[in-house]
């Protein structure tokens, strides 16, 4: 077989950039990105789940590691929390009659860390 054909020049190796076409001196003058990158599906899926109030429902990610999946949900579940009451602590106790059924306490936020 003949390679000849697929031999390069060292000059079609390297792709210059022209800088004239960016808006901006330095990197250090650019912004850092918000949310996830070509994911507008799966933002509005999290949307979707974290704005169902009943009892029982749950969110599950699954992906490439490295995605930003834990970001976005966090940036998410932190915005979504501002927006929200701050929920009761709830600690569980021992039931000394049941002890395979804990007793589960309700207490005002924050005092669950005072209670244990």
């Amino acid at each position: 077989m003949d390679n000849k054909k697929f031999r390069l020049k060292a000059k079609d190796l390297r792709k210059e950039c022209k800088t004239n076409i960016f808006k901006f001196n330095s990197t250090a003058e650019v912004k850092p990105l918000r949310g996830i990158i070509g994911q507008e599906r799966a933002v509005r899926t999290l949307d979707f789940g974290l704005n169902i109030d009943n009892p029982g429902y749950n969110i599950y990610l699954a992906g490439v590691f490295g995605t930003g999946k834990t970001t976005l949900a966090r940036e998410m579940l932190e915005k979504k929390a501002t927006q929200e009451p701050v929920p009761s602590d709830w600690c569980y106790v021992h039931n000394f009659k049941k002890p395979d059924c804990p007793k589960a306490l309700e207490l005002p936020a924050g005092k669950g860390k005072e209670f244990k």
